[in-house]
C-alpha cells in the first residue's frame, strides 16, 4: 500500500512537470500573424543594415547593433584546405569602424532572406551576402617554405564571392537590434604566388 502511495505521487509529480513545461512552451510559441509581422520587420531591419554598410552610415548602425554585438567569421585556409577552420571574432565598435574604411565594391543580399521567430523576443535570419571586394595581398604559411615573392590574391572583377550569414535578433526597449552575426567565408578567390 505504501509503495503504491509513492508511485501516485511520482506519477503526480511527473504529469506536473509535464503541464508546467507544455504551458512553458506555450507561452514561447508566438501566434502565426505576430510571427508573420515579426519576420517581415526583421527582413526590412536586414535590408536596412544592407543599406547602412553600403551607405558607411554609423548612425543607421549604431541603432541596429546591440550593445554586446559581435561577428565571428568562419574561415577556411584556400590554400591548405586541410587546415581546420579559423575563427575571428569582430566585435561591436570594430566591426562598425570596419565598414566604414571598408574596400568591397559591391555588398549585396543575395535571394531570400530567412527568418525563425523564436520567441516574441528572439529571432534569427539566415541569408546569402555577394561582396566583391578588391584584390589584397594573402600571406601563405612556412608550410612549403617561404615563398620568394609574397603571393597575390586574384579576383577577376566578375567573381563574387558568397558568405553565408546567420544574424540572431533580439527585442529590446528600444526595438529590435542584432546581438550576433555568424559569418561562413565562401572560398571565391585563387591564391597565385608572384613569380
Amino acid at each position: 500500500m505504501r509503495t503504491l502511495g509513492l508511485w501516485m505521487i511520482l506519477l503526480a509529480s511527473v504529469a506536473a512537470i509535464s503541464a508546467w513545461a507544455d504551458s512553458r512552451s506555450a507561452q514561447d510559441k508566438v501566434p502565426p500573424s505576430e510571427a508573420n509581422a515579426i519576420k517581415q520587420q526583421i527582413i526590412g531591419l536586414e535590408q536596412g543594415w544592407q543599406r547602412a554598410v553600403v551607405g558607411r552610415d554609423r548612425s543607421a548602425l549604431d541603432s541596429l547593433l546591440a550593445t554586446g554585438f559581435s561577428e565571428e567569421d568562419y574561415i577556411r585556409p584556400q590554400v591548405e584546405p586541410w587546415r581546420r577552420m579559423n575563427v575571428h571574432i569582430t566585435r561591436r565598435q570594430e566591426y562598425i569602424d570596419s565598414v566604414l574604411k571598408s574596400d568591397f565594391n559591391r555588398y549585396d543580399i543575395a535571394g531570400d532572406i530567412t527568418v525563425n521567430v523564436v520567441s516574441g523576443a528572439t529571432a534569427s535570419a539566415s541569408l546569402r551576402l555577394i561582396i566583391e571586394r578588391r584584390p589584397r595581398l594573402v600571406p601563405l604559411s612556412g608550410q612549403f617554405g617561404p615563398p620568394k615573392e609574397p603571393p597575390r590574391e586574384i579576383r577577376p572583377p566578375g567573381q563574387r564571392g558568397g558568405d553565408d550569414v546567420v544574424d540572431t535578433w533580439t527585442k529590446t526597449n528600444d526595438g529590435w537590434r542584432v546581438l550576433s552575426r555568424q559569418v561562413v567565408l565562401a572560398a571565391g578567390a585563387m591564391i597565385i604566388p608572384l613569380t
